[in-house]
């Protein structure tokens, strides 16, 4: 009977560490998905901060192409007045001088 009843004890004993080592894993698999689960979270958020960051620089970055293409048409403009200018002093220059002319031609 002392054979039968140390069995039995030993029997449970087994039975319990198997339950326990069990139960164990199942805590430590439990740990290891929460770890997980906040780790992909962390990464996801950084990826979408750094998404935003990327579409706030294309914004950016059109912003600036809008703002060079309207600096362009505006020297273009100017360049175009200059120019105009140009022609407006060469024809003045070449008045004057056919005045100085005709005043020292008359003088003489």
């Amino acid at each position: 009977m002392t054979v039968e009843i140390s069995l039995l004890i030993s029997g449970i004993s087994v039975c319990f560490a198997i339950y326990f080592g069990l139960r164990n894993n199942k805590r430590s698999d439990v740990k290891e998905i929460e770890q997980r689960v906040r780790e992909r979270t962390e990464t996801n958020m950084k990826l979408d901060n750094i998404g935003k960051c990327v579409a706030e620089i294309k914004d950016n970055i059109s912003d600036t192409k809008r703002d060079l293409q309207e600096v362009k048409e505006k020297l273009f403009l100017v360049e175009q007045k200059i120019n105009k200018a140009h022609y407006r002093i060469d024809a003045l220059e070449k008045y004057d001088k056919k005045e100085v002319y005709d005043a020292n031609t008359q003088t003489e």
